[in-house]
C-alpha cells in the first residue's frame, strides 16, 4: 500500500514480476519510499475495492534510495 502526502492511501498491484524476483521486489518498498508510476489506472479488485495498477516494474519510477537488488538489475 501507499500513502499519498494528504494521507490518502491505496494499495499498489504489480504485475509481470517472476515469481523467483517477488521476495527481492517486497524489499525495495519500505516506508517512506518516494516514488512515481508511469502510467497508473485505477483497477477494481474482486473484493470491489480499488488499486492502482502497475503492468510492468519498469513503470516504477524510484525518488528516494532504492535497495541494492534493484539498482543491480
Amino acid at each position: 500500500m501507499i500513502e499519498d502526502e494528504h494521507g490518502d492511501v491505496v494499495l499498489v498491484s504489480l504485475y509481470n514480476i517472476p515469481a523467483i524476483e517477488l521476495p527481492h521486489w517486497r524489499e525495495c518498498f519500505p516506508v517512506g519510499m518516494k516514488l512515481g508510476i508511469r502510467e497508473p489506472f485505477f483497477k477494481r479488485q474482486a473484493d470491489s475495492t480499488f488499486a492502482i495498477r502497475v503492468d510492468f516494474p519498469s513503470d516504477v519510477i524510484y525518488v528516494s534510495k532504492v535497495c541494492a537488488w534493484h539498482v543491480s538489475r
